[in-house]
């Protein structure tokens, strides 16, 4: 869950290099913020916290993920979200015009999906 993180050509760049350091029979998972038809339907359902919020708040509670969530934080200073978020769809075809000889949309949910891109 990287990819909002970056501008979009640098996404359609990063599935070229995915590509390149794959194995002849390799398989690429991508899981990230991908919204679909029912995402704004589902923000209305559910006030309070997203469901990574939650997560990352529920992580920040445990003291045995107290250095490493530390260790995040300095690594993620200064950086910020393209908020380049595109649809699952979209992905796929990134991953098709990068080489990868298909990609499906293998799980969708609450705005997230998991990608399946074969080399």
């Amino acid at each position: 869950m990287i990819l909002h993180y970056l501008p979009e050509e640098r996404v359609r760049d990063w599935y070229a290099e995915a590509r390149h350091l794959l194995s002849p029979d390799g398989t690429l998972l991508v899981f990230d913020v991908m919204p679909d038809a029912s995402t704004p339907a589902w923000r209305r359902q559910h006030s309070g916290p997203d469901m990574w919020t939650a997560w990352w708040t529920a992580l920040a509670e445990e003291p045995s993920t107290r250095s490493l969530l530390d260790e995040r934080t300095a690594a993620l200073s200064g950086l910020s979200s393209a908020e380049f978020v595109a649809p699952a769809h979209w992905h796929c075809e990134a991953a098709r015009r990068a080489g990868f000889t298909g990609s499906t949309v293998f799980h969708q949910s609450a705005g997230h999906a998991l990608v399946v891109c074969r080399r």
